[in-house]
């Protein structure tokens, strides 16, 4: 039951033009970001060009980027995290809960909403790296910043990384395993969305723009209020790859436990109460 729970839903989500919107819109941002670089770049010399990994939409480097992350909490909600709601409107969870049982609803949502944010978000920017793994030389080492990578700043820089230790072993593995890693913290706060959307006061679908926003920059002001914490709490720097600001591994990953056991939480005292209900 449970396992087709997650499946019907899946394949519910799929179909919804929210999560093809999004899908589309992360290619074309891919698409654009790339066309930029092969403009920019197009003729440089080896000597000079950029390492293609600094190339990609997430690189603390791409302005595309950038924008793209000052709307990444409203944008990561779009493509499921609405659906509970959805659901609740169209009466379709009567038909899903009777199918499957109440609490394999609830939690084959929570499931089935992580995997297509995480699809939705990972599969164009896994994309981005493959065409650019293409389209520049592979054995590249420039630096948009035009530091040497001998020089004693952009070392320092390099340290700064997110899990810089892998970017040291291998630079496209570190791509690729991050790109993963923002797959993955966008369905952690698509679910966290989600199970907020489940209380009876979030009716309508423009209050479940708020609980991410919220989250994201609460966040930002508990850690800037402790003054002796050194790393920096702008989930910019966290979510995009070269951000050469003092970061913290573990609250990092503290931060994405926390956010899942609480959806789970929210999920299973949902759950409990409807089934009494």
């Amino acid at each position: 039951m449970f396992i087709n729970s997650i499946r019907m839903q899946v394949n519910a989500l799929v179909k919804r033009k929210n999560v093809a919107a999004v899908y589309f819109a992360m290619l074309i941002l891919v698409l654009i970001n790339y066309l930029g670089n092969v403009l920019k770049y197009r003729g440089s010399d080896l000597m000079t060009m950029v390492h293609p990994m600094k190339l990609v939409l997430l690189s603390d480097y791409s302005a595309l980027g950038f924008y793209f992350m000052q709307y990444f909490p409203f944008v990561v909600i779009i493509p499921a995290a609405f659906s509970f709601i959805s659901d609740k409107n169209s009466k379709e969870i009567t038909y899903i809960r009777s199918r499957v049982g109440a609490r394999n609803y609830y939690y084959g949502k929570l499931i089935a909403v992580f995997i297509v944010t995480f699809f939705v978000f990972t599969i164009p920017l896994l994309i981005d790296v493959a065409i650019n793994c293409i389209a520049f030389p592979m054995n590249a080492t420039g630096d948009p910043s035009n530091l040497r990578s001998y020089d004693f700043t952009y070392i320092e820089g390099v340290w700064k990384y997110l899990f810089s230790d892998l970017y040291v072993f291998n630079s496209y593995l570190y791509t690729i395993v991050m790109t993963l890693l923002f797959g993955g913290i966008s369905g952690f706060l698509a679910t966290f969305c989600l199970a907020m959307t489940m209380f009876s006061f979030m009716k309508y679908k423009i209050i479940a723009f708020l609980p991410v926003y919220a989250l994201l920059y609460v966040l930002q002001i508990a850690v800037k209020s402790v003054g002796h914490i050194r790393f920096t709490s702008n989930y910019f720097e966290y979510l995009r790859f070269y951000s050469a600001y003092p970061k913290s591994e573990a609250a990092y990953i503290f931060t994405a436990i926390i956010l899942l056991l609480t959806s789970v939480f929210l999920v299973e005292f949902n759950s409990r109460k409807d089934t009494l209900e």
